[in-house]
């Protein structure tokens, strides 16, 4: 402390600014690989989470769309209008395997790839009841497509729904 007392003024307060100088540029510094740890975490939110969140948000919607489609099918008493639905149904099969498609190039991890195959395999389950729902359909047996939707094909859509929110809340 003494030593200081000897300095003159102005060597005291270039010293003063001196350290002042290195500690502002040593924040800037830290401050500066900070925030490029906070860049590369929003670069993997937004071209990669968001992304795949989306696609299951889209996966999700065609499956209600195709809810919809088939419940309409026992409503509807009209074949033309039976076969818009039919249409819509496998119009939606095509945008749900282009959208399984994109989402698997991206999943990258193992617990993603294990969500993933069991994502898969209740979708199997569900295309499966669902075609034999179509084929009571379109056979005119609409008493028993009716009962296979409630006893079948309903709480296989539902289990796929389940894993399509897993699959959302691990993207998340």
């Amino acid at each position: 402390m003494a030593a200081l007392k000897n300095l003159r003024i102005g060597t005291r307060l270039g010293a003063a600014f001196g350290l002042i100088t290195l500690l502002m540029v040593s924040l800037a510094l830290l401050a500066g690989h900070s925030l490029s740890g906070v860049r590369g975490d929003m670069d993997s939110v937004v071209h990669d989470l968001y992304i795949k969140v989306k696609l299951v948000a889209s996966i999700g919607s065609d499956v209600n769309l195709q809810a919809r489609a088939v419940r309409n099918l026992v409503i509807m008493e009209s074949p033309a209008q039976r076969e818009q639905e039919v249409q819509a149904l496998m119009a939606s099969r095509e945008r749900l395997a282009k959208s399984y498609e994109a989402l698997e190039a991206r999943v990258h991890t193992a617990q993603g790839h294990a969500l993933f195959k069991h994502l898969q395999d209740e979708r199997r389950t569900y295309l499966a009841a669902q075609n034999d729902f179509l084929k009571l359909v379109q056979s005119g047996d609409i008493a028993a497509a009716r009962q296979a939707l409630l006893d079948t094909l309903r709480p296989r859509q539902l289990a796929y729904m389940k894993r399509l929110d897993e699959m959302t809340e691990f993207q998340e």
